[in-house]
C-alpha cells in the first residue's frame, strides 16, 4: 500500500474510533455533532487529474507544403526513396504547369527506376503532358518492364498524332511486353484494335491527317 493510501486509511479509522467512544448526551441535551474530517485537506491527498487537451498539437503536425517548397525539395534531394515520396505530392499541388513538367522531364532520366516509375505514375494527374511525348517514348526501351508499361500507358493518354505514331511504331518493339502495352494504349487513344502492325500502319495512313480534327 502506498504512503498516501496508508494515511487516508489511518485517518478514517481514527474518525470511527472517536465516534464510537463518545458517551450518549444527558437527558434534555442535544447530542453532540459527529466529528467531520475534511479528507481533501490531508497532505498529499490525490488531486484531480489534469484535463487532456483535444486541440491539435502544432509541434507534432507537419505544416502544409506549398508547391514552391516542394519543388525546392525535389531540386535539392539526392536520396531516391525521399524523391519518390516527394514526387507523390506533385499531383496534389499542381495540374501540370510548365515548371513542374520541366522538372518531371529531368526526373524521367533519373538513374533509379523507382524515381522514373514515380514520375510516370504522377503524370496521370496532369492535364496535358504532350510536351513530354519524346521523353516518355524513350522509356519504351527502359530496362525496367514496369517503366516500359507505364510509358506506353501515358502515351495512350496523350492522344496526339505524334503519340499515336510512336505507339504504332512500337508494335514491333524488341520487348514483347511493350508490343502488348502499345496495343492496349492504341485502343485507349484511337478506340481501334489491330491484329497486326501492318494493319495498324495502313489504318494510320488513311486516318492520320484528320483523325484528331473530328
Amino acid at each position: 500500500m502506498s504512503t498516501m493510501h496508508h494515511r487516508l486509511v489511518s485517518g478514517c479509522v481514527l474518525v470511527l474510533l472517536m465516534s464510537c467512544s463518545r458517551e450518549p448526551a444527558p437527558p434534555g441535551q442535544a447530542p453532540a455533532q459527529p466529528l467531520r474530517m475534511n479528507l481533501t485537506a490531508l497532505p498529499n491527498a490525490p488531486s484531480k487529474p489534469p484535463a487532456v487537451s483535444t486541440q491539435p498539437n502544432a509541434l507534432t503536425e507537419p505544416p502544409a507544403v506549398s508547391l514552391d517548397m516542394l519543388l525546392a525539395q525535389l531540386e535539392a534531394t539526392t536520396n531516391a526513396g525521399l524523391l519518390v515520396e516527394q514526387i507523390g505530392q506533385l499531383g496534389k499541388l499542381d495540374d501540370g504547369s510548365p515548371r513542374v513538367l520541366e522538372l518531371c522531364r529531368r526526373l524521367l532520366e533519373h538513374a533509379d527506376e523507382r524515381v522514373r516509375t514515380a514520375v510516370l505514375e504522377e503524370l496521370w494527374f496532369f492535364d496535358d503532358i504532350s510536351s513530354l511525348t519524346t521523353n516518355i517514348a524513350a522509356l519504351l526501351y527502359d530496362p525496367s518492364s514496369e517503366v516500359r508499361a507505364l510509358a506506353a500507358e501515358r502515351l495512350g493518354e496523350i492522344e496526339t498524332p505524334a503519340a499515336v505514331e510512336i505507339l504504332i511504331q512500337n508494335l514491333t518493339n524488341v520487348f514483347p511486353d511493350v508490343q502488348a502495352a502499345c496495343q492496349e494504349a492504341l485502343l485507349m487513344a484511337v478506340a481501334e484494335r489491330f491484329d497486326t502492325p501492318k494493319q495498324a500502319y495502313q489504318w494510320w495512313e488513311e486516318n492520320r491527317d484528320d483523325y484528331f480534327d473530328e
